[in-house]
């Protein structure tokens, strides 16, 4: 494990296979023949896929909504009399998460362990003889 952290990419950290160790290898439903056969190149492509497709299971239960939202053009030399009357262009297929979703998926991860949960206050003293800011 070591020689592979120190003979590959420089852009790992300590952190990083300490997270590999301990929250991928030793968790409980960490499964050894689940990475038999296993390819990096074809997994990132098979999530590339997915990413561009919709309807792909991969992303299916994070909680994604289609929807179109109209958008009121401007005319150049012409005014209308309400904005109801502007031309409109319909922009079609665009995907959201609602926040309460976005925030549950992301305190659902194993890497919301290491989240600073406390809130805090930060003060700036310039010097010695000045008041906090």
């Amino acid at each position: 494990l070591m020689t592979w952290f120190y003979n590959a990419s420089v852009s790992k950290s300590l952190q990083d296979l300490n997270r590999l160790v301990n929250d991928v290898m030793l968790a409980e439903d960490f499964c050894r023949e689940d990475l038999l056969d296993f390819n990096a190149s074809r997994e990132a492509s098979c999530l590339e896929k997915a990413q561009n497709d919709p309807t792909s299971s991969i992303f299916s239960s994070d909680g994604w909504h289609e929807a179109s939202v109209k958008i009121q053009l401007p005319c150049k030399k012409e005014k209308f009399s309400s904005k109801g009357r502007a031309p409109e262009f319909e922009v079609d297929g665009l995907y959201y998460r609602k926040p309460l979703e976005v925030l549950k998926s992301a305190y659902e991860e194993v890497v919301a362990k290491t989240f600073h949960m406390k809130p805090y206050k930060l003060f700036w003293q310039p010097d010695d003889d000045e008041p906090p800011e």
